[in-house]
Parts: C-alpha cells; sequence; structure tokens
C-alpha cells in the first residue's frame, strides 16, 4: 500500500489516458480541430509550398507550425487520414503533457514529488468553476479529450520539458542543456507563441529562484530570448515577425471571453494563501515569481485590451493548482509520522478525491465519461460525403458555421468562422457569406457572390439554413443537384452566368 501511494501519479495519468483513448476513438471532434485538420491535410498536400489552408488563396497560414508540419508529413508517409493522424499525435500528446508535468514540477520547490504531482493532476483535471472554459491551455477533463491533438496542448508539453532542461543549464551550466533548451523554445514559439509566453516567464522565475544567482545566468537568458526570436524569423511558412508585430491583434478579439470566466477560475483562488506562505518563507520561490510575472501579463492584457495575453489565465491556474497541491503533499507527509499512517494517508487522499470528484462531477466528469463511452457517436463521419463529390482546390460556398469542419474533407470555403491572419478581406467574406444566406438577397447578387470567389459548389445546411429551398432553387435550376441526406444538400454550380 506505502508503495503504491509512490505511483499514484503514474496511476491517474493511467486512467487518464485510457479514458482519453476511448474518447479519441470515438472520434468526438469539434472546434479548432477543424482548422488544425485543414492545416494537416495542406502540408500534407504540399509541404514545400502549401496553399492557405481553407481559403482559395496564396497567403501563409499561422498554424503551419513544426508540430502540425510534423503530423503532415506523418500523414504523407503513412498515408492516413489528417484526422487518425492528429488523433496519433493527442495521445502521444498526452503522454508528453503527464511526462513534462512530473519533469517541471521536479525542478520546483514542492513537497515531496510523487505526492504533489499527483495532487497537482488531480486538481488540474478536475478543480474548476461551474462553467469549465472552453479555450485550449485549460486541461481540465471536460476540454482535455477536445484539445489533446492542439498544438497549444503540445506546446504546453513540451515547455514543461523546456523548463526542466533550462534548470538542468543553470544548475549544471553544460551547453547541451542550452542548446536543447533552444530548440524546444523555438518549436514552442512557432507552434504557440501564447505558450512561449509561459515558458518565458518559468524561466525568469528560475533564474531568479536559483541557488548562487549570479547576473551571467540573465546575460544567458537575455541570448537565449534572442536566438529564440531571431530562428523563428527564419521559419519559412509564415512571417513571423509580420505575425507578433501586427498581425496577431486580429486573434485579440475572440480571447476576450476568457477575462469573463472569473468565476469559473475563482475556484482555483484556494492556492493563493498557499502562494502567500510561500513567499514569507522565500521571496524569491519560482512558484511564486512565475505566478506575480502571470497575474502581470494579464492584467497587462485588460488594460491595453490586447485580449489575446488574456490566455496566460491557464498558466496561472496552473501555477495556483501546483501551489494547492504541494500544500496538500505537505500536510499528507505530516500524516506519515503518525502510527497509522498510511490508512491516515489513503483517507485524506480519498477525501481530496472524492471532494474534487463531486464539485465537478456535472459540468467536468459526467461529459468527460459520456463521451468515453464505447460507441459514442463521431462528429466526421456526416461530412465524409463531400471527399467523394468535391476536390481539394474547389471552392464550397456554405454558412459560416457549416463551412468550417469543409475543408478536412472536400474543397476550400469563402470565410473562416475564426480569425484568421494573413487575410485582410476576412471581414468582407463574412459579410458575403451573410448576405448571400440573408432572406432579402436578390439572385443576382447570390451570383455576384459565387463569382467573386469562384464557387464551384454550394453546400446547404437544412438546421442552420430553414428556407434553404427557397435559396437554392434558381441554383438547382442552372446546376445540379449531387447530393443530398437528412442534414445536407450539396449543388454543384454552372460557370455564374
Amino acid at each position: 500500500m506505502t508503495t503504491l501511494l509512490k505511483y499514484r501519479y503514474h496511476l491517474l495519468g493511467a486512467v487518464v489516458f485510457a479514458l482519453m483513448l476511448s474518447r479519441t476513438l470515438n472520434g468526438v471532434w469539434s472546434s479548432d480541430f477543424w482548422e488544425h485538420s485543414a492545416v494537416v491535410r495542406e502540408l500534407a498536400t504540399n509541404p514545400l509550398h502549401p496553399h492557405h489552408p481553407q481559403l482559395l488563396l496564396d497567403a501563409p497560414h499561422a498554424f503551419f507550425s513544426p508540430y502540425l508540419m510534423g503530423v503532415a508529413l506523418a500523414t504523407r508517409l503513412t498515408g492516413i487520414s489528417p484526422i487518425q493522424a492528429l488523433s496519433v499525435a493527442g495521445m502521444l500528446t498526452l503522454l508528453l503533457f503527464l511526462v513534462g508535468l512530473w519533469l517541471f514540477l521536479s525542478v520546483l520547490p514542492v513537497e515531496d514529488l510523487p505526492t504533489t504531482a499527483f495532487y497537482a493532476l488531480l486538481f488540474v483535471l478536475l478543480l474548476i468553476g461551474p462553467e469549465p472554459p472552453t479555450t485550449s491551455g485549460f486541461f481540465h477533463l471536460r476540454y482535455l479529450g477536445i484539445g489533446l491533438p492542439y498544438p497549444s496542448t503540445f506546446a504546453t508539453g513540451l515547455s514543461f520539458v523546456a523548463a526542466y532542461c533550462y534548470a538542468r543549464a543553470l544548475r549544471d551550466g553544460r551547453l547541451r542543456w542550452f542548446g536543447v533548451t533552444l530548440l524546444l523554445a523555438v518549436i514552442i514559439i512557432l507552434t504557440h507563441s501564447l505558450t512561449f509566453i509561459f515558458l518565458g516567464c518559468a524561466m525568469v522565475a528560475l533564474t531568479l529562484g536559483a541557488k548562487g544567482l549570479r547576473w551571467m545566468d540573465f546575460a544567458k537568458l537575455g541570448m537565449l530570448f534572442a536566438l529564440t526570436v531571431g530562428l523563428a524569423a527564419l521559419w519559412p511558412y509564415f512571417p513571423f515577425l509580420k505575425l507578433m508585430l501586427g498581425e496577431s491583434r486580429v486573434y485579440d478579439a475572440s480571447n476576450y471571453g476568457i477575462y469573463l470566466q472569473r468565476v469559473s477560475l475563482a475556484i482555483t483562488l484556494l492556492g493563493v494563501p498557499f502562494l502567500i506562505l510561500r513567499l514569507k518563507r522565500n521571496w524569491r520561490d519560482p512558484l511564486v515569481i512565475l505566478f506575480a510575472l502571470l497575474s502581470g501579463i494579464y492584467a497587462f492584457g485588460y488594460l491595453t485590451q490586447h485580449w489575446s495575453y488574456g490566455r496566460v489565465a491557464a498558466g496561472i491556474v496552473l501555477v495556483l493548482d501546483t501551489a494547492l497541491a504541494s500544500a496538500a503533499a505537505g500536510f499528507e507527509m505530516r500524516l506519515s509520522k503518525r502510527s497509522s499512517a498510511t490508512l491516515d494517508r489513503w483517507l485524506f487522499a480519498g477525501a481530496v478525491l472524492l471532494f474534487c470528484a463531486a464539485f465537478s462531477y456535472k459540468t467536468v466528469l459526467t461529459p468527460a465519461l459520456r463521451e468515453a463511452r464505447p460507441g459514442y457517436p463521431d462528429t466526421y463521419s456526416r461530412h465524409e460525403f463531400l471527399s467523394v463529390y468535391t476536390d481539394q482546390y474547389d471552392v464550397i460556398l456554405s454558412d459560416v458555421d457549416t463551412s468550417w469542419p469543409v475543408p478536412t474533407f472536400g474543397g476550400k470555403i469563402v470565410a473562416t468562422r475564426h480569425p484568421v491572419a494573413f487575410v485582410p478581406d476576412q471581414a468582407t467574406r463574412l459579410a458575403d457569406l451573410e448576405h448571400f444566406f440573408s432572406k432579402n438577397a436578390e439572385v443576382a447578387s447570390r451570383w455576384e457572390i459565387i463569382r467573386r470567389y469562384h464557387a464551384d459548389f454550394l453546400l446547404f445546411s437544412k438546421n442552420r439554413t430553414p428556407d434553404w429551398e427557397a435559396i437554392a432553387q434558381p441554383f438547382l435550376e442552372a446546376g445540379k443537384q449531387v447530393y443530398e441526406d437528412d442534414r445536407f444538400v450539396l449543388i454543384e454550380l454552372p460557370s455564374a452566368p
């Protein structure tokens, strides 16, 4: 029983892995997944000179990252679909996250590492408020399965490993650890630049908290940051500096919601008193410094309306969960000095587990278990007909929500549901789609939109466009209906008059 206490983290990780594997096999994908899968498809088709993954444009895409390039090359070499490749990548990313979290905690001043790691993972998975955030970077159990294949999850796991390598570099002073850290940092900043903010703050915190603090360490850290940005600027698949210095503002509005999640994130404030205690013991505690840095960036994002910086809230939650986990581990270690130590420790751990499960039962645990149940219906097979009737570089005109998964299976679309960098006419594209599917649009104006974007097909969602028959009639007369089921109607267009 005592040995089992030592391996609770591994046991919990195995349970989570099994749960996520079942969910992944069910194919329950949504939201950002379709953008990533479209990127993988385009990179797999044209790894050297990719076109835009969603629009019929020769424009770069901010998600043409080393991570998704790796997934795309696996797709190209094995012949599996982008969905299958991302599913495998998601499970590997989960392993990276679990190993990385352990390594990250090992370089922090926490109580007994195996015990702290167990509680930290438990709190990350279950200790979240009544409306769990659905933003990538959060890893509560309800969202973990959705976000496993996402670049943000991969970048977070890799940032844990990079922080560990940097701590080794500080301790040992060996150049190879700095070299590995630099390589990982470049991959992270190109894959998910917001996660690099967490890594950068972690490296500053580890430097300030290091024993025998030397100013030369800050010079090395500054050089590491400069080399990271310099090497990232050489990445040929999108203009990194242009993205960082202006284009990234297109994402700010969509990230404002993170500042509205205060109630859902409030439960993690349980860790604040323990951070204060750590501060009293050591004002250079890396965990306290990391919390202060991330909180400052979070506030900066709010004050300057650069809402994307609010995404560091995920890192703040992780820090608070870690502080709480270390405190729980410390209490459990004190129980180990009692005559009934093993029983007391199991009772305490069981009580914490039951509290977390009861607290998150409706909002996190139940949905996660439901979607992992074998036989739960997938969310992708309904779109597979597109690969039969359309080619990758056909243009399929549909409403913005129905369009979203299309580039994974069929052709390109007119506008994207999410903000997209390097596409200056995105607002015009969205307005044209809205006009096309409005009730009062004239047939002539609809034909004009078809000509403007060189549309080859019309795709109607019967649920999202209740009056689809009236809109479709002129195009059915001029074109040809090639597919219909209970959800969709696909019309092949002639050359527009």
